[in-house]
């Protein structure tokens, strides 16, 4: 390898971390905005200002604001998704996990609690606003599946609704 190319290598790659710091920055200040203002009253201007970094450096980073918003969301989206799937299976094949269940959806949730408030109520006016709603399909569907399998016959709609309005 050529001094140059070798020289051109290590540049890159400081550029690298030197563009995930910022990301990095950029998350934490927007995760406090966010958490502080909500999603539509936030200002792109004082999450960079937090950050420590310009408005042209965010757009390296960021396309816009939601696209911040997605970078902090969607890592906990996914883990929850996943953990209700494999919860409600795990559950349906076994209801005495269901204590277990919630004592790790709480730990998890407990550990990710910014950002679980900035989706449940602090989105409004992103992508991200009408999550609850899908949360409540997801959990009527979960609950309507588990009274069918244990009590043999599909539950009153209204009780479901009720059920799933009566969460924690």
């Amino acid at each position: 390898m050529t001094k140059r190319l070798a020289r051109a290598n290590i540049t890159s790659v400081m550029n690298d971390e030197r563009r995930k710091q910022t990301e990095q920055k950029l998350i934490r200040s927007g995760r406090a905005e966010f958490l502080e203002k909500g999603y539509a009253k936030a200002n792109l201007r004082d999450i960079c200002k937090a950050a420590g970094v310009t408005t042209g450096a965010f757009y390296f980073s960021f396309e816009n604001k939601e696209a911040l918003l997605a970078a902090i969301l969607e890592p906990v989206i996914a883990d929850y998704q996943r953990m209700c799937s494999v919860f409600a299976k795990r559950e349906e094949d076994d209801p005495g996990t269901a204590d277990d269940n919630e004592r790790q959806m709480m730990e998890y949730l407990s550990a990710h609690r910014t950002e679980a408030i900035i989706l449940m109520e602090k989105s409004a006016g992103s992508r991200y606003e009408g999550f609850k709603s899908q949360i409540d399909m997801q959990m009527q569907s979960a609950f309507t599946s588990y009274f069918s399998k244990f009590m043999g016959v599909s539950p009153d709609a209204e009780l479901i609704r009720i059920l799933v309005s009566m969460r924690l």
